[in-house]
Formats: C-alpha cells, structure tokens, sequence
C-alpha cells in the first residue's frame, strides 16, 4: 500500500536539484528562540461562547502554548497514547484547566511524548460543553514530514482560494511542562463549529474518510464501495446507520461504466464541489488525498441539497509528484476520480473546473503568503529543537515550495492538453 511510504523529511532524496533561493531566510540565528508576542486582551476569564475566534489562528505572529501535565498523566500517554489525560493548557496567555490531552498520528506522523508528537486537544473531554472561544478543540501537528512547515497553511489557503471549505492555520511555539517542543502548526477541528461557519446549514453529517488502523499495524482504506462504505466514522450529525453513505455507493456501483453515471451520481454527489476539490489535490500534488490514496478526507452530506461535499484534510503529504508514490493522475484510485475521469461527460466538466480553480489560485496572493509566513518562522524552525529534518532541508524545501506556487498552474494544464 502507497500509504506506507514515508517521504525523506530533506527532498534531497529526490534528486529535485533546487538550489536555496537567494531571498531564504538562511542567516544565523540565535541559539535561544525568542517568545512570542501575545496579543493584547484581557485573559482574566475565557469566552466559550460563540464568539470571535479568528485571533486564535491570526498568521501575523507565531502562538505561545504551554501544556501542562501531571507525571502520572505523561506515563499514562506514554503507555495508551490515544486516550486522553486532562491537562492544563495556556493559550496566548488564556489558561485553560482539565483539557484533555492525546498524541495524534498514524503511519506516518505519530511520534511519542519524548520525540514530537502531535498533539489534540479537546476543551470539553473532561468538562461537558465546555468550549474555548466556541471551539470544541484544537490540532497541534509536529510537521515532521514537511521540512518547510508551509505545506498545510498554503495547502489550506488554496483550497479556500478554490471555494472549498477549508481549514484555518496558524503556528504556535509550544512547551510541556516547560521543556519546548518547537515550531507548531495549529489547525482548525472540522467540527459542528467549523460547518456553522462554512456553510449556510451545518446541521448535516460529517463522517471522516481517514483510513482505519488497527492494533496490529494494519490498516483499511476508505471509499464509496460496498466493502468498506460501513467504516465510514460519524463526527458530526445524526447517526442514519450509513444510509447516505450507501446512497452515494448505489449511485457508483448501479450505473459504472454507462452514459448514466455522470447524472445518477450527481443525484447523489455536489459533482461541482468534488471537481473543485479533485483540481486542488491535483494542484497541490496531494498524493495522500482521496483521488490517489482514497485517505485524509471528509465528506459533508448539506442538508440544502442532500448531496454529499468533500471537505479536505491532512495535507502533510502535498507538493509532491504522483510518480514518486508510483501512482498517475490518469488512473486515480478514488472511485469518484477514476469514474470522472474516464467518463465523457466527467472528464470535460472536471478540465474546465480545474481551468477555473488553477486561476484562482494563481490569484490569491500565494506567493505574497509564502514570503510573510517565511519571514515569520524560518528563523523558529532553526531554534526548533525537535526538529527531524536537517537545519538547511527547511531553507530548500521552502525553495522548492516557492517554484511550485509559481509554475504549478501551467504544468496540471499541460498534463491534461490545456491551453
């Protein structure tokens, strides 16, 4: 399976030849990392009303978050790190009590408490109903497979560009129990408050499409097949024992391969919001995606049209060309993309909607937030001092990021014979 090949954390590895751009933030720095600036606002009590939260993921300043544990806790993560311990945990000078606390990760990302692990937090685990500012929780991802620590805040930012429902990112400096664990990026829950917010109903259901692990190391992937359709997790919503998720499977299966498909799935899916996720996956080289990986994925069934919507997730492996995972663009292995792209109807619909997307993307200041978010934490991912990768792989995989925010429209076009 594709999904245990773990890209080298230095590109290096696959003879990419970029030299560092002159403008990388490559000078020496200090060997102590500098705190952060917090934000002005009175942390004598925490909202957690719905209120106001874009401060939480402002991009104009890397985060402080202390995280603090008790040693019976921090054994007990060491031993069972997927259940959560209750933790008190400082955001920006807020200070939340009985968080709970787990290591995230799979395959791929998952390290241990001594190493650099990701981290969810979960501000109503141990408090029902509790919120922080209205959020349920909080991601904090360790970015030990992507060097540049850019890969998610662009990633997401080019999906919102392309109209799809997309995370927020911001970074965060974060300490346990006062040792520093480094440079964070801070990502959004794809929870019932972040639906409220994206669209116009959020009361539907939201299941996660993230492969399922087991004890033993092995793992099943997720799509719209008879086989697996019942794996699908409920995260949001009402549990309906899977029947929209078969409906979505019934679509696929009774009309593969006729003139039919396009329209009996389009009773079943929001086809113009699933080529506009495809395109980016393409855009970005989301090689873990749903098209190629059928993984790091939701799916959002809007009580408005009762069609199922792709929400996208997990990007720390985008940026990257299908062919270094053995996989093509021509032959996806999601049914949705494979179906799509082999359809006659499909496939054009699909072009044009990329044609679309890639101009978006080209227009929403990519290159402008390349730069800013370089500028405001190069010099933390030098001091990181969990870092995986090598101190002068971040300065060239940001180099490499850069060449492909600048040429990446024009090479999907030309995969595809666009003009």
């Amino acid at each position: 399976m594709f999904l245990l090949l773990t890209l080298g954390c230095t590109l290096d590895s696959v003879v990419i030849g970029d030299d560092d751009d002159e403008e990388s933030s490559s000078e020496e720095t200090s060997s102590e990392p500098e705190p952060p600036t917090e934000p002005e606002v009175d942390t004598t009590t925490v909202p957690d009303a719905d209120v106001d939260d874009d401060w939480i993921f402002a991009q104009d300043l890397v985060h402080q978050v202390e995280i603090t544990i008790s040693d019976v806790d921090r054994a007990t993560l060491d031993a069972d790190p997927r259940n959560f311990v209750p933790a008190t945990v400082r955001y920006d000078g807020y200070e939340i009590e009985n968080v709970g606390l787990r290591l995230r990760g799979k395959i791929g990302s998952y390290r241990p408490l001594s190493g650099k692990p990701k981290f969810k937090l979960d501000f109503n685990e141990f408090t029902p109903e509790r919120r922080f500012f209205g959020l349920e929780g909080l991601n904090l991802n360790n970015s030990v497979v992507d060097c540049s620590y850019m890969r998610e805040a662009i990633g997401y930012q080019a999906y919102s560009a392309a109209g799809v429902p997309a995370l927020r990112v911001a970074y965060a400096w974060v300490k346990v129990n006062g040792s520093d664990y480094g440079l964070y990026v801070v990502l959004e829950m794809p929870d019932d408050r972040f639906l409220k917010d994206r669209y116009a109903d959020g009361t539907g259901n939201l299941y996660d499409g993230k492969y399922v692990w087991y004890a033993d190391g092995s793992y099943t992937l997720l799509d719209f097949t008879t086989a697996v359709q019942d794996l699908y997790q409920l995260e949001e919503g009402t549990d309906v024992g899977h029947q929209d998720i078969h409906r979505v499977t019934d679509a696929i299966n009774t009309s593969w391969g006729t003139s039919a498909w396009m329209d009996t799935t389009g009773a079943a899916v929001d086809w113009a919001a699933w080529h506009r996720n495809l395109a980016v996956e393409q855009w970005l080289g989301h090689n873990d995606g749903y098209a190629l990986n059928t993984n790091n994925y939701r799916v959002y069934f809007n009580p408005e049209t009762r069609l199922a919507e792709p929400v996208p997730w997990d990007l720390d492996y985008t940026f990257l060309e299908d062919s270094w995972w053995g996989m093509n663009w021509y032959t996806p292995r999601g049914v949705l993309a494979y179906g799509c792209f082999f359809d006659a109807a499909c496939l054009p619909a699909y072009q044009s909607r990329l044609d679309e997307v890639a101009r978006a993307i080209d227009g929403a200041g990519l290159v402008e937030l390349y730069h800013r978010l370089d500028a405001l934490t190069y010099d933390l991912t030098q001091q990181d001092p969990r870092r995986e990768c090598a101190a002068e792989s971040v300065a060239s995989d940001r180099a490499y990021l850069l060449d492909w925010i600048q040429t990446e429209s024009a090479e999907v076009r030309a995969f595809w014979g666009m003009p």
